[in-house]
């Protein structure tokens, strides 16, 4: 249609008016779910695109890919830079058709007296939008003056209202030199251009924001509290051993074997290895994944004892080729060394190019998990949890479910501990006779965000039986569970 050069990719310009930086030759799009602009913010930032800015009622939004270094007197090439077009509609747009020409000379200065020897920005709108391809940057008046005509020419028979700030040249429709101080000074913060931010990029800045919460005020209460809890144990030492050993001395060693047995059996022989080093393994194990790869993102980690930890992956602009070839590089010492495969479909028939990938994390699972067999795992000897050093039950809630509450005071977590009845019973050993030792077992869950997860020390007689760790759309979860083993039926 026009006789111009292709000249719309050019790039943004800075005019500085009535100390603002004024933006000008943004691309504007359409947003197809206004409520939930993410993926589409997610495809455009794939395209090179890294500024935006929203009209007001979020239907569109104008795109920059970059944005040059501002004109003197602004400290850094995006400062305080405002959009155009968003102003112009709030301030001059009425109605139908609309051009606005504005000057400004090769350093910016729209309100200098060199500023019609410079280029010109055409901005033209449509019923207070603007018209795709019509926010531009042009080298000269006359290209200018082309473009209008272009603009004229695709509403035929409808009057086109122009203004025009133009120093050196005849007015072109209404002038703007006397309401361009009004257009242009204290602009409203919706019309400033903004850094494109990806879900990836908020994923890392909210995992960021809450460790570092963590390190500036919840460390330090946990760690007087986990201080005191030390010392407590010292003192309570001497007194723990004899009431232990009175328990014990009720009992017959034949009765303590029964009762042992009975309780444990079952209980041993499905736990995890009890302490924290399991947990400490699926702690360093999360640490090292990044949070996207070749276009994949992590959306969740489940761990658990006997598989390890398993990585869910969803696809967000890769390819499962750059995505296998990205996870088994070495040429990033940092990278995770896992194994790719497709999550299994719910049916034959399921999608397999839109579904998620799964990764398996090396040396997460139990190490013992090869070398027990069915003989052996009703035995209790094949864990480290013994019934004559588990702790009294007072001693064990006490310090277990006194760290939990530490934890949910700090921060803003749930924690939940629970007693379980003895396992059923039937053609087992007949109750242990008054006087023989009393196991108890509870069950523990914890939820939190990302903060606390290195916090968590689970002591010898806790066991840790899963961990589920969620990366959501504003913030980084996870959920522990597991149980806890002591001595007595009393608190």
């Amino acid at each position: 249609m026009s006789a111009l050069p292709d000249d719309r990719a050019t790039s943004i310009g800075l005019v500085r008016w009535a100390g603002t930086s004024v933006a000008f030759g943004l691309d504007w799009r359409p947003i197809a779910d206004p409520a939930r602009p993410a993926h589409e913010l997610a495809r455009v930032h794939a395209e090179g695109y890294r500024w935006t800015v929203r009209l007001p009622g979020g239907d569109l939004f104008g795109l920059a890919r970059d944005v040059p270094a501002g004109p003197p007197g602004s400290r850094r090439r995006w400062d305080r830079a405002h959009a155009a077009v968003p102003l112009l509609i709030s301030r001059w747009a009425e109605h139908g058709a609309e051009a606005c020409l504005i000057a400004f000379d090769g350093d910016g200065h729209g309100d200098g007296p060199a500023a019609g020897a410079g280029r010109v920005a055409f901005v033209g709108l449509m019923d207070r939008r603007p018209a795709p391809g019509f926010d531009r940057v042009l080298p000269s008046l006359d290209a200018a003056l082309a473009v209008l005509q272009e603009f004229r020419d695709m509403h035929p028979g409808e009057p086109v209202r122009v203004a025009s700030h133009l120093p050196g040249h005849a007015v072109i429709g209404t002038a703007l030199t006397p309401m361009l101080s009004t257009l242009f000074s204290q602009p409203d913060a919706e019309s400033r251009l903004r850094p494109l931010r990806t879900r990836a990029w908020y994923w890392r800045a909210a995992t960021v924001g809450l460790l570092a919460l963590a390190a500036l005020g919840g460390v330090g209460s946990i760690a007087v509290s986990r201080m005191l809890e030390r010392e407590a144990r010292a003192t309570e030492a001497a007194a723990q051993a004899r009431h232990r050993a009175t328990l014990a001395a009720r009992a017959s060693p034949a009765q303590r074997a029964a009762d042992r047995e009975r309780r444990l059996a079952g209980w041993l022989a499905e736990s995890a290895p009890p302490g924290p080093a399991l947990l400490d393994r699926w702690r360093a194990a999360i640490g090292a994944l990044p949070l996207s790869r070749a276009g994949w993102t992590l959306q969740r980690v489940a761990c658990e004892p006997i598989q390890g930890c398993l990585a869910t992956w969803s696809r967000h602009h890769g390819n499962l080729a750059r995505f296998d070839a990205a996870i088994e590089a070495l040429n990033d010492a940092r990278d995770p060394r896992l194994r790719a495969s497709l999550s299994t479909p719910a049916t034959p028939e399921a999608e397999l190019l839109g579904a998620s990938l799964q990764t398996l994390l090396p040396d997460t699972a139990r190490q013992d998990q090869d070398t027990r067999s069915p003989s052996t795992t009703t035995s209790p000897t094949t864990s480290s949890l013994r019934a004559d050093q588990l702790p009294l039950l007072r001693d064990a809630l006490n310090g277990w479910g006194s760290q939990l509450q530490d934890l949910a005071t700090v921060g803003s977590g749930q924690a939940a501990l629970k007693r379980l009845p003895p396992p059923d019973a039937e053609g087992a050993d007949p109750p242990a006779t008054e006087g023989a030792l009393e196991v108890e077992r509870f069950t523990w869950r914890w939820q939190d965000g990302a903060w606390s997860l290195p916090l968590v020390d689970p002591p010898a007689h806790v066991v840790v039986d899963a961990l589920l760790l969620t990366l959501g759309s504003s913030q980084v979860s996870y959920e522990l569970s597991g149980s806890l083993f002591a001595l007595g039926a009393r608190y």
